[in-house]
């Protein structure tokens, strides 16, 4: 067994990349005519499935984008209202400061 493997030549991969662009491209657009129904059922309703989950893909980088929008907003309004507080607080302490001042 060992010398019907030793003499044997070794199979080898094909590089296809060296293969002209047109040969390639020509083994890869050949399909069988005579594909099965069962098969072609089932080829049918994976694109089916296909397009549907593209539809939800893009439904779902469309929500994500509004979200973002959303968020950056969000955002916004949190800074202004923290820029608010700020004024009040220091606002407050002054007051606080002029009325201890005015009862000592």
């Amino acid at each position: 067994m060992e010398a019907n493997t030793r003499n044997s030549p070794r199979k080898k991969l094909a590089d296809i990349s060296n293969l002209p662009l047109r040969k390639r491209l020509s083994r890869q657009d050949k399909t069988p005519e005579h594909i099965p129904a069962a098969s072609k059922e089932h080829l049918e309703r994976i694109q089916k499935e296909n397009m549907a989950l593209m539809k939800m893909l893009a439904e779902r980088n469309k929500i994500i984008e509004i979200t973002g929008v959303e968020m950056q907003k969000l955002r916004i309004n949190v800074r202004k209202m923290q820029q608010q507080n700020q004024l009040l607080a220091q606002a407050n302490t002054k007051m606080l400061a002029v009325c201890y001042l005015f009862h000592f």
